[in-house]
């Protein structure tokens, strides 16, 4: 494998399980770094792979080129390895969110990243360092066990694998992750790819495209009715003190927290909904004793019960479970007035009304 994507070196295994295994080895680099409490590295990673980007990139992300549309939250982005936090060349992507997989749900972790503590409102991750830091936390996750074994599985060599791996290994997961995958074009204009002159001149919007794109990255099950869910949204939205108790800084009490009270409702929505799943996931694992196989559950923890984040009020105690009871369940997560699915084909909602019907007739 080279250091640009992941791929598996196995003679046995398709290129499929190998496009596959790809997004299981990002999630365990991302709980790795979740159980080290390391939330910043964390979110620079889902971000990484999210946005198809150079690490070098993800660093000049401003909290202000974000913004929400509909059903997913977009980021002004710019590929150029000279942007600096400027709006020159800046495009706008959809990211999606995913609540059965939070630990790669990209809304979840930008929600996280801004409510660890008091924020400047201005870069998304603070430090100029934040790049370097990343490297770091990357390079120490692969002597994880648990990223170690996937490695194994995929048949990929650690010393092979670097942060820059992320980036391509994306694209070839977005474009091979599914038989029916987003548009190449789509997915080249995500990663900052040169389409050739004629291309560039009259492909630079893939709206609809983007946002399927944004669904296969952020994880979803395209064959699932799941993929049609909604973010978590609140019902009734939370006053301006609570938001001002989520995310902290000078910043919120300014115009920059008019313009982005928004943003913030859907964000804290997300860390709400998610932050349990975040402290510890429930997994089935398979033994085999005396050549008798058993099935059991067992808790596998995330972020630690002391971490910082949950010095937060809006994540633990009385006001988190008042707010739990503020979000849209059920039936309201698919339909809602206040938002409606996009980024979905038409085929995904005749596969869902197929499987509606064939388990009626059962």
């Amino acid at each position: 494998m080279s250091s640009s994507s992941f791929s598996s070196s196995s003679e046995t295994a398709t290129e499929h399980d190998a496009v596959q295994e790809a997004i299981l080895i990002v999630e365990q680099l991302a709980q790795s770094m979740l159980r080290d409490g390391d939330l910043r590295s964390w979110a620079y990673l889902i971000l990484q792979w999210n946005l198809i980007s150079r690490k070098c990139n993800i660093q000049d992300i401003h909290f202000n080129f974000v913004r929400w549309s509909h059903d997913m939250m977009t980021i002004l982005f710019c590929h150029t390895k000279t942007q600096h936090g400027t709006r020159k060349n800046v495009q706008n992507f959809h990211l999606s969110t995913n609540s059965l997989r939070p630990w790669i749900c990209p809304v979840t972790a930008v929600s996280l990243l801004m409510m660890e503590s008091n924020h400047d409102g201005r870069s998304l991750f603070e430090s100029t360092a934040a790049a370097t830091n990343y490297t770091k936390a990357f390079d120490k996750a692969l002597n994880d066990p648990l990223v170690e074994a996937a490695l194994r599985k995929s048949g990929t060599k650690k010393e092979d694998v670097q942060s820059h791996s992320i980036r391509k290994s994306a694209a070839t997961y977005a474009a091979g992750g599914t038989t029916a995958p987003p548009a190449v074009f789509s997915i080249l204009l995500r990663g900052g790819w040169s389409l050739g002159d004629v291309l560039m001149r009259y492909i630079k919007v893939a709206e609809d495209q983007d946002r399927f794109l944004a669904h296969i990255l952020a994880g979803r099950d395209i064959f699932d009715k799941t993929f049609t869910l909604l973010p978590p949204h609140f019902t009734t939205p939370p006053s301006d003190d609570v938001l001002r108790a989520s995310f902290r800084g000078e910043w919120m009490g300014g115009e920059q927290f008019d313009e982005l009270k928004g943003v913030l409702c859907l964000l804290l929505a997300s860390a709400v909904e998610n932050i349990e799943k975040l402290k510890f996931q429930n997994i089935e694992v398979t033994e085999e004793v005396g050549g008798i196989t058993t099935t059991k559950t067992v808790q596998k923890g995330f972020i630690s019960s002391s971490h910082t984040i949950f010095s937060n009020p809006c994540l633990h105690g009385l006001l988190h479970e008042q707010l739990k009871t503020m979000l849209a369940q059920d039936d309201a997560r698919y339909h809602s007035t206040c938002m409606r699915a996009t980024g979905i084909p038409p085929w995904s909602y005749l596969n869902i009304e197929v499987k509606d019907l064939t388990a009626k007739m059962k």
